[in-house]
């Protein structure tokens, strides 16, 4: 006989032994559960670590004395906003956007030179994100000039970017814009 049939027979030997011992200890684990099985219908099925359980009935739960939480009838979800809620949730939406903003050096500028130029009128980046703009823009004129030169920045560039991209803010805006336009025919209509 040849080397490769000696390990073919080897290989062989070694498998019917591993198939062998399967089966020796699937035999085993049957064996231990038929055992238990019969110790179990001997002892009485329910019974956990050795300790036989009671089926006697649960007791009825009992009520402590709580009462039941009903959500206030002044809290609806899904109200939507009234007019001014809208407006002032808008303006605060605003302030916090352009108050993430307020410590870069670009913007600082910007808020003095802006200040100076509206007569303390606009004291920061957030009076032109309100809706009376234009009017703003027409009683101070020196307002668009400050405008053209800090945007020449790229960092001041950037950051009224990065504010005007913003949904929340572009939503607000919409908003506040809204509101102004339907005040002047809130006041002619009188």
């Amino acid at each position: 006989m040849s080397k490769t049939s000696y390990v073919l027979i080897a290989v062989m030997a070694a498998a019917l032994l591993f198939m062998g011992a399967v089966r020796g200890r699937q035999w085993y684990e049957e064996r231990q559960d038929r055992a238990e099985q019969e110790r179990l219908e001997r002892e009485g099925a329910f019974s956990f670590q050795h300790v036989p359980i009671s089926l006697a009935p649960k007791a009825a739960p009992q009520s402590y004395g709580f009462k039941e939480y009903k959500m206030p009838s002044d809290i609806l979800i899904g109200k939507p906003l009234s007019s001014q809620a809208q407006v002032r949730q808008a303006q605060d939406t605003i302030v916090s956007i352009v108050e993430d903003y307020q410590q870069e050096p670009s913007v600082q500028s910007f808020n003095r030179d802006l200040s100076q130029a509206s007569g303390e009128k606009a004291a920061d980046l957030t009076a032109l994100s309100s809706g009376d703009l234009t009017e703003l823009i027409q009683t101070n004129p020196q307002i668009r000039s400050v405008v053209d030169k800090h945007m020449r920045n790229p960092d001041f560039a950037k950051i009224i970017e990065q504010i005007f991209s913003n949904p929340q803010y572009q939503r607000s805006v919409r908003i506040l814009e809204r509101q102004t336009k339907s005040a002047p025919a809130a006041k002619k209509t009188p």
